[in-house]
């Protein structure tokens, strides 16, 4: 009988097991602040600015404007994440005349539109194999929309 348990209790643990999830980002303008990821499970929770887990990580290991990074406690599913660009570490994304005035992303998905994405638009699963996401960040102002570089 203990056996038994300690083979069900293995089995549980198995299936809840934490994939590795590899986050490449693009285009961070400069070395300042940290990177804070949100992430989320649905539109809802999305919508409603709810994240199932919250991120912060350094930016010191840019190079050339990218940064990698590593997320191994999440289990297999549908995630979305949302990436901001926190330049001054306040926690939150700063706004100048009701515009972004730090960087931000969405995973897997270029920031095309003027408004909020639907969570469909930058979901995707992470399985037992793991996954690989992509940020390219978006600024607004007209001088970070080029190719951007770490100023050191």
């Amino acid at each position: 009988m203990k056996a038994m348990l300690v083979c069900l209790c293995t089995l549980l643990c198995l299936s809840a097991a934490s994939q590795k999830l590899t986050i490449e980002i693009n285009g961070l303008r400069n070395n300042k602040g940290s990177i804070l990821l949100s992430v989320y499970r649905d539109q809802e929770s999305f919508q409603h600015e709810e994240p199932f887990r919250s991120y912060t990580f350094s930016k010191d290991n840019i190079q050339a404007g990218q940064l990698f990074l590593t997320i191994t406690n999440l289990e297999e599913g549908t995630w979305g994440i949302a990436l901001i660009d926190d330049e001054n570490a306040n926690q939150q994304l700063d706004f100048h005349l009701f515009i972004p005035s730090e960087g931000f992303s969405f995973s897997n998905m270029p920031f095309k539109e003027k408004r909020k994405p639907d969570f469909t638009s930058f979901s995707f699963v992470l399985d037992e194999s793991g996954c690989h996401i992509i940020f390219d960040v978006f600024y607004f102002s007209g001088k970070e929309k080029t190719k951007h570089r770490v100023k050191e």
